[in-house]
């Protein structure tokens, strides 16, 4: 992810596959193409929420409540910045 500005990101999703399965290269293909329909789906629900976030209508926003990686990573990101 390369952010451009406040309101853009730029993407490259890359799918790697093992060497040894070459002679597969549309088993991987068929994988990428599966990942990236389902992400579209998460990057779409996500712009969504960022368009609501900047209309200013919430006065606060739960983070990660159902999410436990999300939180662990923002308290080691914290912490790792008070030194």
């Amino acid at each position: 992810m390369d952010p451009v500005s406040a309101g853009l990101t730029r993407l490259k999703l890359s799918t790697l596959a093992p060497k040894e399965q070459a002679d597969r290269a549309a088993h991987w293909e068929r994988n990428h193409r599966i990942t990236m329909t389902t992400l579209k789906e998460d990057f779409d629900i996500g712009e969504a929420i960022q368009g609501g976030l900047s209309s200013g209508a919430n006065t606060h926003l739960t983070f990660g409540r159902y999410e436990g990686a999300l939180n662990r990573l923002a308290r080691t990101v914290r912490d790792s910045l008070a030194g």
